[in-house]
């Protein structure tokens, strides 16, 4: 248990909750962009200029919200009692954690308020008046600084970041959002190369991480993959150059197929060997000969004569998704081990090679090394944005995208 307690200060009673002044620093070439949302300060009527004492508490293992207010704020049992209920409306008290901070604050040495950060966006705030207390939940007022980070990858993505000051968190997100496009874990090569422009946040102007990555392009094995922030009502998603979702889905199929000849199962009876196990795929029947897509962007992690399952292609996507097509008649040239393919690119044919009764396709999709139902998963193909929303896309890929070309460090 941790108590520090300020030095005295001279703040409006309505507002002490916040105790920030929102600074938003907007990017030189950033003057028409839509300014970031911020909490605002709560307005209370009649405040009161007083000195003002905060404490800051350390919650330790066993501390209950109602024992805090007594012991550290001096309150009362029924009083403490009340307001413990009050809050439990708009916040379960329940998930206060130790190790976190909660700050009271002292008007001529009686409790005035408390707050407490629920996460990293979200602070409680409690504030004592005549009538009781009112208590709400405010989004956090950072300070906003745009920063942009560029560079040529020499030996990892973890590497290059770390060596140009971005956070762990930073080169882990960047990597989220490019994770359909690029295996993280495979793919990266020197000479790859990356720009991100994204806001560092800072509270009492101490550093507090990063916040939203604005834009960002990478580059693998000579292509660009590009992404754009676009928020709307229901929040906020990331697009490509064109357009598209980068939250881009799996083909539902991989080709066109007359019937679904065995479902996936735990408990089927093998039509070859009569055994009864499990048939973790979908065999789909379709002519020999029939065009195989890829359903989606990726890597060829095998492609060859693989026994049982007869000319056999295996193919990584992002977010942990792996497809995996056999009895295949043939398997186009161009599609080799290591090689990259596009979602829609023609794999291979239909055909009945390995352990097969006739021509069909043996389809499988894993995720994260588990065999799914490829039928039961949302596998639509990457949505394009909204009309409505065409003008702003438009306006933040103007405003980023000859940002993003450069290979130097800015702090804008």
């Amino acid at each position: 248990m941790k108590k520090e307690i300020n030095k005295k200060i001279p703040i409006t009673l309505g507002i002490i909750g916040l105790l920030l002044i929102v600074i938003i620093s907007n990017l030189d070439f950033e003057k028409d962009l839509a300014t970031q949302p911020v909490a605002t300060v709560p307005n209370v009527e009649n405040a009161i200029v007083e000195t003002i004492e905060e404490v800051s508490y350390e919650i330790a293992n066993g501390d209950t919200f109602k024992d805090i207010l007594e012991r550290e704020g001096n309150i009362d049992h029924d009083e403490a009692l009340n307001i413990t209920e009050e809050v439990n409306e708009i916040y379960d008290v329940t998930k206060i954690r130790a190790g976190s901070v909660m700050k009271l604050f002292f008007a001529k040495e009686a409790f005035a308020q408390s707050t407490y950060d629920i996460d990293n966006e979200t602070i409680l705030i409690i504030e004592r008046n005549d009538e009781g207390v009112n208590v709400s939940k405010q989004e956090i007022a950072y300070e906003v600084r745009k920063n942009q980070v560029s560079a040529i990858i020499d030996s990892s993505l973890y590497v290059s970041g770390t060596s140009e000051g971005m956070s762990d968190k930073a080169i882990i997100e960047l990597a989220k959002i490019f994770a359909w496009d690029i295996d993280f874990a495979t793919n990266i090569q020197k000479g790859d190369s990356f720009s991100i422009i994204y806001e560092n946040r800072y509270r009492d102007g101490e550093y507090a991480g990063i916040g939203d990555i604005l834009a960002a392009r990478f580059t693998n094995e000579d292509r660009d993959y590009y992404a754009f922030l676009v928020e709307d009502g229901d929040g906020k998603k990331y697009y490509d150059e064109k357009g598209f979702s980068k939250e881009l889905a799996l083909l539902k199929t991989p080709l066109n197929y007359s019937r679904v000849s065995s479902q996936f199962s735990f408990k089927r009876k093998n039509p070859v060997t009569g055994d009864v196990g499990s048939h973790r795929a979908v065999d789909l029947a379709a002519p020999a000969g029939t065009p195989i897509e890829s359903v989606g962007d990726g890597t060829v992690e095998y492609a060859g004569w693989n026994g049982g399952y007869g000319k056999y292609i295996k193919i990584r996507h992002g977010n942990g998704f792996v497809s995996a097509y056999a009895h295949l008649s043939s398997i186009n040239s161009k599609v080799t081990k290591g090689s990259r393919v596009t979602q829609g690119q023609l794999i291979g044919e239909v055909g009945s090679t390995g352990r097969s009764t006739g021509p069909h396709l043996h389809y499988e999709i894993y995720e994260n090394g588990t065999p799914v139902d490829p039928f039961n998963l949302d596998l639509s193909p990457s949505e394009e944005i909204d009309e409505d929303l065409r003008s702003e896309f438009n306006r933040v890929k103007e405003l980023f995208l000859d940002r993003l070309s450069l290979n130097k460090k800015h702090t804008l």
